[in-house]
This record gives C-alpha cells, sequence and structure tokens, in this order.
C-alpha cells in the first residue's frame, strides 16, 4: 500500500494494492479519465 501511495500515477498498482485510496482519487475525476482508466485496467488487469 506504501508503494501505490508513492507512486499514484501507476493506477493499475493503486487499484490492485490499495482499493480504498483509488476509489476515492477515482471519484473526483472527470468522467472522460474514468472511462479511460476502466477501459485500462480491463486490458491490464
Amino acid at each position: 500500500m506504501l508503494l501505490a501511495q508513492l507512486c499514484m500515477a501507476d493506477i493499475r498498482q493503486l487499484f490492485i494494492c490499495y482499493k480504498k485510496l483509488f476509489y476515492t482519487i477515482y471519484a473526483g475525476w472527470p468522467e472522460v479519465k474514468k472511462d479511460y482508466v476502466v477501459r485500462f485496467l480491463e486490458r491490464e488487469y
């Protein structure tokens, strides 16, 4: 979780290691970025 916090630009690691923080940050993103992240995680995870 600490590594995910230190590198929040790595969305996949943040999602895998620290879901609570991921969803907190995710809630503040615009819809376009949310759509991108969802598609990215579907491909990469």
